[in-house]
């Protein structure tokens, strides 16, 4: 979890995303995950297909932005 709340804090500045070149903001987050936590990082998307992912995260975002 320390990981995560590390990426999320980062996530909110500008140099989080200077020089990326991955993909989309997913891979991103994955990429910067492994660096901090290994190859456990891998397992994120375990069972889910990147569609699947991002309508969580859309779904997500839209539920913190209405209540």
């Amino acid at each position: 979890m320390e990981a995560f709340d590390q990426i999320r804090a980062e996530a909110g500045t500008p140099g989080f995303y200077r020089d990326a070149t991955d993909e989309d903001v997913h891979t991103l987050v994955i990429r910067k995950l492994k660096e901090r936590a290994g190859n456990v990082a891998d397992k994120i998307h375990t069972g889910r297909s990147r569609n699947e992912q991002v309508s969580l995260d859309t779904r997500m975002w839209a539920a913190r932005r209405v209540c």
